[in-house]
């Protein structure tokens, strides 16, 4: 029995060792909009809730808005590669911050993706690396 467990951690590492690591990538994380605080709140509210992310939490007075969804397009993170690893699920969760600066509005957007993977028995979460393209898009549906 205890040969074959070691066998199986043996395996299991070495798999494991044929994923990569996810490429970090150069993204504009925040833009300024010349439109009032109240006007990209409005734009900001009305976009997510046009798209099929969760708004969790939402608190004008603060400009904080937190939203998830359970899955997210290759484009918009890169996860590295699974190896033998199956995916078995994918999360983005972010934040939008609004605030008010000298008459422009600035906006700033920071998501965090997620793998799930599992090989066998064993399962894991994967912290991947935004492409920028998830805030870049919310940056220009707001400056639409």
């Amino acid at each position: 029995m205890m040969h074959k467990l070691t066998f199986s951690t043996l395996l299991f590492l070495m798999l494991a060792a044929c994923a990569s690591q996810p490429t970090t990538h150069a993204a504009d994380l925040s833009g300024t909009v010349d439109q009032s605080y109240d006007e990209v709140w409005e734009r900001l509210v009305v976009h997510l809730s046009g798209t099929d992310f969760r708004i969790k939490s939402i608190a004008r007075d603060s400009g904080v808005i937190f939203a998830e969804r359970a899955r997210f397009e290759d484009s918009l993170a890169d996860c590295g590669s699974r190896g033998l690893a199956s995916s078995s699920g994918r999360n983005v969760a972010f934040n939008v911050f609004v605030s008010e600066s000298g008459g422009t509005t600035r906006v700033e957007v920071k998501a965090d993706f997620t793998e799930s993977r599992h090989l066998d028995k064993s399962r894991w979460t994967t912290e991947c690396s935004s492409t920028g393209e998830l805030e870049r898009s919310i940056i220009q549906a707001i400056k639409a």
